[in-house]
C-alpha cells in the first residue's frame, strides 16, 4: 500500500539503472500543507535531503512492481504469481561452503495442488509485515501500532483549495462516534458498527472524500476523474531486531524487516 519513494531510495535504484524509470512515473511532492477544521496549520517545503534527487516521488506499489518485473525480464527472470513458500530449512553442514545450495524451500501453487521443493544459496524473505519467514527465524518485531488511520486517494480533484497538490491524505476517525460512523448512522438509523468502531475494510473512497471535505471546509473537493489508487492505512512503525539468520543464508527485506 505504499505510494511514494524517498530520495535515498532513488539513489539505490540509480545503482541498478532503474531510477529514471521510477522518477518519471509519477508526480513530485516538495511541499506539505496540513489543515484541521478548515484552518491551515502548516504549509512548508518537505521531503528534502542532500541527495541528488529531491522531494517525494509518487509511485504506487503496483507501478513499482512493474518496473522491477520489466527489469527482471531483461535478465531473463520470470516472476511466478500465486506461488507461496510453506516451509524452509538450512542444512548446517553445507553453510560454510559458498558453492553449495543449503537452503531448502517448499513452494505451493495456490491455483492448483502442486508443490515444489527448490534448493538455493540464499533465501530473501520479502513477505510483508506478517512475514512467515521472520516468525520461523523467531526474530522479534519491535515497535508501536497506533489507532490512527489514513485514507489515501490518488486521482484528479476539482477544488477551490488555494495550493497546487498531487495527492491527498485524510486522517480518519474510525470510532463509533467519528465522522464516518455518524454519516453511516445518519443514512441508516439502525446501523451499528461491530466492536464499537468502523471496519476499515468497508470504508469507501466517497467516505474518505467526505471526511476530507469536513477537514478542508470551507474549501470543497470533488472527484474529477476515476480513482487510480485508494487505500486505508493504519499508522504503525516496527523494525526487526535483526535482518538475517545466524548463518547469513536467510535474510529479511521490505516490510518483513
Amino acid at each position: 500500500r505504499a505510494d511514494g519513494v524517498q530520495p535515498r531510495f532513488l539513489e539505490l535504484l540509480h545503482s541498478w539503472g532503474l531510477a529514471a524509470e521510477v522518477h518519471e512515473e509519477g508526480p513530485l511532492i516538495e511541499r506539505t500543507a496540513i489543515y484541521k477544521d478548515g484552518r491551515k496549520l502548516l504549509f512548508t517545503r518537505s521531503h528534502q535531503s542532500d541527495s541528488r534527487y529531491r522531494g517525494l516521488h509518487i509511485i504506487t506499489q503496483g507501478q513499482l512492481e512493474h518496473v522491477y518485473i520489466r527489469d527482471l525480464l531483461r535478465h531473463h527472470m520470470l516472476v511466478e504469481r500465486s506461488t507461496v513458500i510453506t516451509d524452509f530449512d538450512v542444512a548446517p553442514a553445507d553453510v560454510a561452503n559458498p558453492s553449495t545450495h543449503p537452503v531448502r524451500a517448499v513452494l505451493h501453487n495456490m491455483k492448483g495442488t502442486t508443490t515444489e521443493t527448490v534448493h538455493a544459496k540464499f533465501l530473501v524473505g520479502a513477505d510483508g509485515a506478517s512475514s512467515m519467514i521472520r516468525k520461523r527465524l523467531e526474530i522479534p518485531f519491535h515497535g508501536v501500532s497506533t489507532n490512527i488511520y489514513w485514507g489515501i486517494m490518488d486521482c484528479i480533484f476539482e477544488s477551490d483549495y488555494p495550493h497546487a497538490w498531487r495527492r491527498l491524505y485524510t486522517q480518519l476517525d474510525v470510532s463509533a462516534t467519528g465522522g464516518v460512523a455518524k454519516a453511516r448512522q445518519a443514512a441508516s438509523a439502525n446501523l451499528q458498527e461491530d466492536g464499537g468502531r468502523v471496519d476499515t475494510a468497508t470504508i469507501t473512497p466517497e467516505e474518505v472524500l467526505a471526511q476530507a471535505n469536513r477537514i478542508f471546509a470551507p474549501y470543497i473537493l470533488r472527484f474529477a476523474s476515476p480513482l487510480s489508487w485508494f487505500a486505508v492505512w493504519k499508522i504503525s512503525e516496527r523494525v526487526a531486531q535483526r535482518f538475517s539468520s545466524p548463518d547469513n543464508r536467510v535474510h529479511l527485506a521490505g516490510d518483513a524487516a
